[in-house]
């Protein structure tokens, strides 16, 4: 995502700022204990050819992070600030609901909440083929898919120019993003909040129990 924000080209006296929330590690994350359970972890899912490289990418190359990078975005691209941040519930809410777009790149996800999330509070999202967010952005009419591939473990990889070109071409059509924010808060209201979810739900159990059917 920052790699990406880094190439975005950005039209002449526009700028842009990256919220990337949640990248502080925690005590326990940063400790050694952590560190080690994340490392014995890689290598039993991922092999050690993988590990490798993430050691190399996480301890060796520390200029290539998410903060070192966001670093030299502040410091040679005055057009764009990077705000690496661990908000807490209430704060992040608001950025959520003050941004323009949400952009979603992860690798691996079942069906991401947080599309739904993005929705309910107004905001577009641009997001990568992970889970079934190309259903999400259909449903709620929020989203627009970028490019991506998903590889034989079931893990979504997308190209930073790629991605840097579809948030550039989302960025550029106001009327496009008021419309998008629009229909997914619209939509949210209407089908996927959570009182008319549990209703679903309880609709379905009672079908279930009047057929007969042990839960």
């Amino acid at each position: 995502m920052v790699r990406a924000f880094d190439l975005l080209d950005l039209p002449k006296d526009q700028h842009a700022t990256l919220i990337l929330n949640g990248n502080v590690l925690s005590a326990l994350d940063g400790g050694t204990k952590g560190v080690i359970h994340k490392l014995i972890s890689l290598l039993r899912t991922r092999g050690p050819g993988y590990l490798a490289r993430q050691i190399y990418r996480k301890f060796l190359r520390k200029d290539i992070s998410p903060q070192a990078i966001a670093a030299e975005i502040n410091a040679s691209q005055p057009n764009k600030t990077v705000l690496v941040t661990d908000f807490p519930r209430n704060e992040l809410t608001q950025a959520f609901m003050n941004s323009d777009l949400f952009v979603f790149a992860s690798n691996i996800e079942y069906s991401p909440l947080v599309l739904f999330e993005t929705a309910a509070a107004g905001t577009p999202f641009l997001s990568v083929t992970v889970g079934n967010s190309p259903e999400i952005a259909r449903w709620t009419g929020a989203g627009v898919i970028c490019p991506s591939t998903v590889d034989g473990r079931g893990l979504t990889h997308v190209d930073e120019h790629v991605l840097a070109h579809s948030m550039r071409e989302l960025m550029v059509q106001n009327e496009r993003l008021d419309e998008l924010g629009k229909a997914g808060r619209s939509n949210w209201a209407e089908c996927y909040n959570w009182k008319d979810i549990a209703r679903r739900y309880e609709s379905i159990f009672l079908k279930l129990v009047d057929n007969g059917v042990g839960l």
